[in-house]
């Protein structure tokens, strides 16, 4: 699916519910989301940029970027690549978040990744680059993202739910 003909979906609650599964006993995700969504400006569907890949015992992370104001090309991609692979593991770990929804970026103002200036300091808020960890283990091939209630939210989609 491109990120044109999901954001099309996501103008009716049936689109977030087809993407957002509940997660443990983590309910309303799509109700949610559809709620910030409508709220939400900026608002878009993006290409999530794979950056690196790491795996723990029988737990697989990635950090992902993606950036809401133009593409990013091979040249940018390569040197964030280049500083994802050198992101510690423990770090990866301890940033990790599983997505039921679109949710808060963990990147701004009194996060953990704030505190820490890891893995979203290589990014830029004014480039509209984000860059984030998941810990799931499944590729997430595009990003929702909307700007709602002062909080950069996202929801890396997983491949399956497309």
């Amino acid at each position: 699916m491109r990120p044109q003909e999901l954001q099309a979906s996501l103008q009716s609650i049936d689109g977030w519910k087809r993407i957002c599964k509940p997660f443990l006993l983590i309910l309303g995700g799509a109700k949610k989301s559809f709620a910030k969504w409508s709220t939400g400006a900026p608002k878009g569907v993006y290409t999530n940029h794979t950056l690196a890949e790491f795996e723990h015992e029988d737990s697989k992370y990635a950090i992902y970027a993606f950036c809401n104001q133009r593409e990013l090309n091979e040249a940018k991609l390569a040197e964030l690549r280049s500083a994802a692979a050198g992101v510690p593991l423990g770090t990866v770990r301890y940033e990790s978040l599983s997505y039921s929804g679109l949710e808060p970026w963990r990147g701004q103002g009194g996060s953990l990744a704030d505190e820490n200036g890891s893995i979203a300091a290589l990014g830029s808020l004014e480039q509209g680059l984000f860059v984030y960890p998941v810990a799931d283990g499944i590729p997430h091939p595009l990003v929702v993202y909307a700007f709602c209630d002062g909080a950069h939210c996202i929801f890396p989609v997983p491949a399956k739910r497309l």
